[in-house]
């Protein structure tokens, strides 16, 4: 578990630091705050996916768990609006995450349908910030 979680959490950081560094050489341009405010909220998102499971399982605490989840919600919606630019990073994000947080609710022995929900109002969530983020972002 701890393992998928690494992995979750050094590809959001390196996929986003990758990103970042594309943008910047190739658009010549300043890429603040857009798309820099999404690409660090893509690598705390998978800091945060990768810490939930784990305090989950050491403390046997749900609560944890459905944080980790609401993270892992959240990066759906990275993943679909990024598309074809980093899309499937954010997707190669999202898989080990959810692989630990589904892994940690087997082990504490959660209601796997509750979390499902948790899950979606994380996706929700992760929605709305981005859509803000891109409110703000035109506006600066």
């Amino acid at each position: 578990m701890w393992g998928l979680g690494l992995i979750g959490a050094a590809v959001g950081i390196v996929g986003a630091a990758l990103f970042w560094i594309q943008q910047a050489k190739f658009s010549g341009d300043n890429i603040w705050p857009l798309p820099a405010l999404v690409l660090i909220l893509w690598a705390l998102l998978g800091i945060a996916g990768m810490f939930g499971p784990l305090r989950a399982v050491q403390i046997n605490s749900e609560r944890w768990l459905e944080a980790a989840w609401a993270v892992d919600g959240a990066l759906l919606p990275m993943a679909v609006l990024g598309g074809f630019s980093i899309g499937p990073m954010v997707l190669l994000t999202l898989l080990p995450l959810t692989g630990a947080a589904a892994i940690a609710s087997w082990k504490i022995g959660a209601r796997f349908i509750k979390y499902l929900v948790v899950f979606g109002i994380g996706a929700a969530a992760g929605l709305g910030v981005l859509l803000f983020l891109i409110i703000i972002g035109r506006g600066y």
